[in-house]
Parts: C-alpha cells; sequence; structure tokens
C-alpha cells in the first residue's frame, strides 16, 4: 500500500515500503524493536527469509532490465564516468578519515577500518534498479542518457561491493589486516569483473548451444540454475548474495519479453517479497528526537551528497559532458536507492554500524532517490533536455 501511494505522488516506491515498515513498528508493539533487542530479533525471524529473497529477486530483474543497455552506451565516456564517479567519493572520505567522528557511526564490532568503507561505499554507491524504474517510468529507459547513468553505475558498483566484501569480512576476522584485504580482493574482485566482462558471454553461447538440450527444453530450469550457480559463488568468495543476483541478470540471454514464467515472479516479487525487504529495512529505523541522531542524518546526507555529486559533476566534466549534461548526470548519479539499503542492512547486520548510522543511511537513500526523480521528472515536464545526442538534443520519451 505505501508502495502505491508514493507511486500515485509521482514518487519512488521504496520511500512508501520503507515508511510503512517504520509505521509498522510503531503501530503493532507485538513487532516493534522499541521494547528491546528481543522484539527486533522477532521480526527478522518472521520476516527475514522474504526480505531475504526480496533484495536477491530486486537485484536479479535490475540485472534483466539493465542487460539490453550494455552495447548502446558511448564505451569510452561510460568507462571514464564509472572509474572516476566510483573513484573520487572513496578518495575523498579516505583522506578525509580523519576528520569523520567514527565514535557516532561505530557499531558494536569495533573495526575502523571496515567502518570506514561502509562510509565510502554508502557515499559512492549508484542504485541501478530505483533509476532503472525511474527511467522507465519517464519513458527514458532507452535513450543514451539512461544508457549511460546505468553502464557507468553498473561498472563503477562492481569496486564498491569489492569493498563491502572486504569490509564485512574484516568485521568476522581476527587474522591478519593485510592477509584479510588481500584475499577478499582477490576471489571478489575476480568474481565481480568476471561477472560483468566474460561470464556474460559465454553463458549466451552456452544457452544457445544445440547441445544444450535443457535450455532448450526447460528454460527456466536452465536459468534457475544459472542464478544458482552465481549465488553458490557469491556465497563462496565473501560478495553479497544481491549483488551475484544481479550479476545472474546481467547474463541471461537477451530477450524481447521476460517468459510467461518469469513475468508470474516477477510481478510477485514486485507486489510481496521486494516491498517486504523495504518494509523490514524501515522497521529498524530508529527516529527519535534524539539531537546525536538527527546530527549523524542530517550530517551524513549532506556531505556525502555534496563530495557525490561533486564527484559525478567533475567526473561528467572530465569526460566529455558539457553544461546542463554534468548538472543531469550529478544529480541522477547521487541516487542511492536500493543498493544504498542494502549496504545499511549488510553493515547492521555485521554488526559495524550504530543505530542512528544506520537510519542515516537509509534515509540518505531515499531522500537521494526522491531527489533524483523529482529533478527528472521537473527537467522533462519544460522540455529541457537530458544529454545532446549526435547534435541533437535528447527530450526523452
Amino acid at each position: 500500500i505505501g508502495g502505491r501511494i508514493a507511486e500515485r505522488l509521482h514518487q519512488p516506491r521504496i520511500g512508501g515500503e520503507i515508511l510503512a515498515g517504520w509505521l509498522l513498528s510503531l503501530v503493532v508493539p507485538a513487532l516493534s524493536g522499541s521494547a528491546g533487542d528481543a522484539n527486533g530479533a522477532s521480526m527478522d525471524a518472521r520476516f527475514g527469509p522474504a526480505s531475504a529473497a526480496g533484495s536477491v529477486l530486486l537485484m536479479y530483474f535490475a540485472g534483466l532490465e539493465v542487460r539490453a543497455l550494455a552495447s548502446a552506451a558511448d564505451r569510452r565516456q561510460v568507462a571514464g564516468l564509472s572509474i572516476l564517479d566510483f573513484g573520487l567519493p572513496v578518495g575523498v572520505t579516505i583522506a578525509l578519515s580523519a576528520w569523520i567522528p567514527l565514535e557516532l557511526l561505530r557499531g558494536p564490532v569495533r573495526q575502523d577500518t571496515a567502518l570506514l568503507l561502509v562510509v565510502a561505499v554508502a557515499t559512492a554507491v549508484t542504485s541501478v534498479p530505483v533509476l532503472s524504474r525511474i527511467f522507465h517510468d519517464l519513458g527514458v529507459l532507452r535513450t543514451r542518457f539512461a544508457s549511460v547513468v546505468l553502464n557507468a553505475a553498473v561498472l563503477g558498483d562492481t569496486g564498491l561491493w569489492v569493498m563491502l566484501a572486504i569490509a564485512g569480512a574484516l568485521a568476522r576476522s581476527s587474522g591478519p589486516m593485510a592477509a584479510t584485504i588481500a584475499t577478499h580482493l582477490v576471489f571478489a574482485g575476480g568474481y565481480l569483473l568476471a561477472g560483468v566482462t566474460v561470464l556474460p558471454k559465454q553463458l549466451r553461447i552456452l544457452a544457445q548451444s544445440e547441445r544444450n538440450a535443457l535450455a532448450r527444453r526447460w528454460p527456466g530450469v536452465f536459468a534457475a540454475l544459472v542464478v544458482a550457480a552465481y549465488l553458490g559463488v557469491a556465497h563462496a568468495v565473501g560478495v553479497n548474495l544481491a549483488f551475484g543476483a544481479f550479476l545472474a541478470g546481467l547474463a541471461r540471454p537477451r530477450v524481447q519479453e521476460l517468459s510467461p514464467g518469469l513475468a508470474r515472479v516477477r510481478a510477485l516479487s514486485f507486489s510481496t517479497l521486494i516491498p517486504a525487504y523495504f518494509a523490514v529495512a524501515g522497521y529498524h529505523l530508529n527516529i527519535s528526537g534524539s539531537p546525536e541522531l538527527w546530527l549523524v542524518v542530517g550530517g551524513f546526507l549532506l556531505l556525502s551528497s555534496v563530495v557525490k555529486v561533486g564527484a559525478s559533476a567533475l567526473a561528467a566534466r572530465m569526460t566529455g559532458f558539457r553544461s546542463f549534461e554534468i548538472a543531469n548526470l550529478a544529480i541522477t548519479m547521487n541516487a542511492r536507492g536500493g543498493p544504498g539499503i542494502i549496504v545499511a542492512t549488510a553493515a547492521r547486520a555485521a554488526g559495524l554500524v550504530s543505530a542512528p548510522f544506520y537510519s542515516a543511511l537509509v534515509l540518505t537513500a531515499v531522500v537521494t532517490s526522491v531527489a533524483a526523480g523529482s529533478w527528472l521528472r521537473f527537467v522533462m515536464n519544460r522540455g529541457w533536455p537530458l544529454v545532446r545526442e549526435g547534435g541533437a538534443e535528447e527530450r526523452g520519451a
């Protein structure tokens, strides 16, 4: 219901679904964490499996939507934009680490290197699922602007998920830090890079092979086995399962329309499991009148947005975009959305972040997504271009 209300207000569904989860924690005391951690654990026990399935399905279907755009973007600009859009926020975060009040952000697991990586990841992430949905709703999903943004986000976020895997490993490990980082950098980085570059092409060849009777006779079973293999390897190398599902979606052979079975799974996912994931994330929000909470929320939202928007604008400028194109790209790529919330929930599960910082991560993901959607709708309603395309101006639908 919350998601549908948000849609009617021309806002991303996640805002309404997260708000519904937060209201649930207030209206139903038996499920609320306000009476203690036991009730919070009860909420996770009841809805945790549905929530986990929702995050995996969200990213899988996001991968399906993005895969057809991979050859449309200007590759050199996309590569440069993704590297700079990822590298600059991470570099700025690390450079300013001495001035970041980690004591306000730190969770029960006191691992400051891992916490700093979470801060960097949460600042630099760009939401592929939310932006693909916004582009679809605005009728610009098949335009050059959407192609540039989504492909840059996919490539850049590869590095971010490696960093999140390292942060999670550091939180769990008692061994030497350098060895832990090196191990996960090799395995997680290799898996993610292969999943973006090599494996999609090889799996398409395998799916179309005349010798592959399984893919011809039972394509749904073959697709399910591919997803299971991606998730299994992701778990083995310490990568978040949601991003493993995203890579599985990218690897699926291109088709004009989803099969009836997959279309039914998609409809079920977006009506139940994915909203459950965002509702559980909203349930864990700790929104109170505490000055410390709003200091953390306001500070992170403002400073991370300044860093991310500034980095995206500079990256766009350095890769050849000009004037209005820079503003559109910078504001759009600041949308943290679903992946931002996945970062928050993963960091909370690992014990790396405090309750106020978890709330800051979730609220920042929602606010930046709403801001991006509102800006693009504002631009298009006035007939302004998003980017120039071959000398002509691209106006969307």
